[in-house]
Order: C-alpha cells, then sequence, then structure tokens
C-alpha cells in the first residue's frame, strides 16, 4: 500500500476517477480536491447539534405550548440548557430576540431527534408564535 492510499480514502462508487484524477492532482499538489468536505460535514454536524439542543431544551421548559421568543428568553433565566441554547443562536453569547428569530425562521420544520420548530402564528401583539412538536 503507498502513501497515497494510506493517506486518503475512496470516494465512494468513483474509485477509478479517485485513483487516477485525484490521486494525480494529490500527488502534484499536495493538496487533496475534497479536502473541504470534511469541513463542510463538521460544520453541518455543528448546526444540527445547536438545533438538537434548542429542540430539546425548549420541549422541556415549554413543552407544546407556543410561546414567543420573548417568553422563551424569560422563561431560560439566566442560566441552563435552554439560555445556553438560546445563546447559542446569538453572536454575543446571550439570547437576543432578532438574533433568534432569524435563526429560527431558518430552522422550521426541520426534524431532529423527533422534534420539529413550528411557526404557530402570532399574538395579540404580532409577535410570532413558536412551539417545538414531535414528529414522526
Amino acid at each position: 500500500m503507498d502513501l497515497l492510499t494510506c493517506s486518503r480514502s475512496a470516494k465512494g462508487s468513483f474509485e477509478s476517477w479517485d485513483g487516477s484524477v485525484r490521486g494525480a492532482i494529490i500527488w502534484a499538489s499536495g493538496v487533496d480536491p475534497l479536502g473541504g468536505v470534511k469541513r463542510i460535514r463538521e460544520q453541518a454536524d455543528e448546526d444540527v447539534d445547536r438545533l438538537r439542543a434548542l429542540l430539546t431544551a425548549w420541549d422541556e421548559q415549554l413543552g407544546g405550548v407556543s410561546t414567543t421568543i420573548a417568553r422563551a428568553i424569560q422563561k431560560a433565566g439566566e442560566s441552563g440548557d435552554l439560555h445556553d441554547a438560546l445563546a447559542a443562536y446569538c453572536r454575543s453569547g446571550r439570547p437576543e430576540a432578532r438574533a433568534i428569530g432569524n435563526a429560527l425562521r431558518k430552522v422550521q420544520g426541520r426534524p431532529v431527534g423527533g422534534l420539529t420548530l413550528r411557526r404557530d402564528g402570532e399574538d395579540r401583539n404580532g409577535s410570532a408564535l413558536w412551539a417545538v412538536i414531535k414528529c414522526g
């Protein structure tokens, strides 16, 4: 087994391409053209982990009750799983309704760990209501 074979794994059913084209690129440049794939997968895993933490903590503290983000932040308090999960969506490291609202719009309906986030209309003040529901 040569050095190239040891340092990388073949890409699915593209063994022929992997052995000739990708192998030649790695040999000539020392750079794997698929090197970014691992980084992208790791980032996707982090996003799923962050969403899983939010859905789980929200479900544990708020159940299937529809609520505003401001109320969820209030319920989360200054620490704990829900606080940390909400804060993970904010650059400041503390829960902020606007940043969380923007993030929730992007992940609504995405099932993770048997839970999903659903927008449930608006309250009487026009603020969005959100609920975590069991899916599947």
